[in-house]
């Protein structure tokens, strides 16, 4: 999970690579943890609304995150996310 901080446009951190230069795991595991990060209670904020998270995740898409990733994240329905959140 090195590269999780990596952006698909190659702004991200630690290697600056971009698109495909980026792990499977690493692009899957950017989308996964910064659902994760909007969505959960944190001591220094509130939850983002999934609907809120799921949006920026899309706004995000071919800038920071793989587009297609991002498509086949959005296409798991809610109810079953939440589940196995």
């Amino acid at each position: 999970m090195r590269q999780h901080h990596e952006q698909y446009d190659g702004t991200g951190y630690p290697d600056g690579v971009a698109g495909e230069q980026i792990s499977r795991a690493g692009r899957i595991g950017a989308i996964t943890d910064a659902y994760e990060v909007m969505t959960a209670h944190r001591a220094y904020k509130k939850p983002m609304a999934t609907a809120a998270a799921r949006a920026e995740l899309a706004r995000c898409a071919g800038a920071h995150f793989d587009p297609g990733y991002v498509r086949a994240f959005l296409a798991i329905p809610l109810p079953k996310l939440l589940w196995a959140m």
